[in-house]
């Protein structure tokens, strides 16, 4: 929550030293809102596994997550092969790892 109230008070001061050049204020709550309602429901989605009793339940959730996705080495990786590949006309679709035989595909 202490994020959110970050992010909600530093745009709101950046919206009213703008509008109040313009002295209105009503477009200082207005803009607040549309710029912090898309990030508020990003935040709702990330968090929203729930357990089989459906509770919510976010260390499942980002365990769920991080299982489905590629490690920051191989993605690293990953990219350098895309760009070089991208050089050539070629697109990289895929990549294994040797030792866990793993399979990523983009």
């Amino acid at each position: 929550m202490g994020k959110i109230r970050l992010i909600q008070t530093t745009v709101l001061y950046c919206c009213m030293g703008y509008f109040s050049f313009r002295g209105n204020i009503a477009a200082v709550i207005m803009t607040s809102t549309f710029i912090l309602v898309p990030y508020l429901e990003e935040r709702r989605c990330e968090m929203s596994y729930k357990n089989n009793e459906g509770y919510s339940d976010p260390t499942a959730g980002k365990a769920v997550r991080a299982a489905g996705r590629m490690p920051t080495h191989i993605y690293n990786a990953f990219c350098v092969l895309n760009n070089t590949a991208g050089l050539l006309g070629l697109e990289i679709t895929g990549i294994r790892d040797r030792k866990t035989g793993k399979e990523w595909k983009k």
